[in-house]
C-alpha cells in the first residue's frame, strides 16, 4: 500500500483549554464533524487513552482510530488500525502563551 502523509491546520478563536476540551470530548464529535461523516464511538475512556471510534464518510470507505496517548493540552497520538487508512496520527495544539487563537495541527502518516 502506498504511504500517504497528510497535514492540515485549523486556527481557532479560542483558548488552548477550550480547544483541548473539544478535542478530548470524542462522544460529542458528531456535533462539529462534517455531517457527511458518520461517527461511532466503540470504546470510551474519560482520560481518552484507549478510546476507539470509527468514521464513515457518506459514499466513502470507513476507518477506525484508537487514541494511543495524550500529552495534556498539547497532543493526541492516534493509531489508524482498521479500514482505508492505517498508521499513525498526531493532533497538536499550539498557542503562544495560551493566547487566542489556538492552532490545531492534524498530521496523518
Amino acid at each position: 500500500m502506498p504511504q500517504i502523509k497528510v497535514y492540515d491546520e485549523i486556527k481557532l478563536d479560542c483558548s488552548v483549554d477550550d480547544a483541548w476540551n473539544i478535542l478530548t470530548d470524542i462522544p460529542q464529535y458528531n456535533k462539529w464533524w462534517p455531517k457527511v461523516v458518520n461517527l461511532k464511538v466503540h470504546k470510551w475512556y474519560t482520560d481518552i487513552a484507549g478510546t476507539e471510534f470509527q468514521a464513515r464518510p457518506f459514499g466513502g470507505k470507513s476507518f477506525s482510530c484508537r487514541v494511543v496517548s495524550i500529552l495534556t493540552k498539547k497532543e493526541i497520538k492516534l493509531n489508524y488500525f482498521e479500514g482505508i487508512y492505517r498508521g499513525e496520527g498526531l493532533w497538536n495544539i499550539e498557542s503562544k502563551e495560551n493566547l487566542i487563537p489556538s492552532a490545531i495541527k492534524l498530521i496523518w502518516r
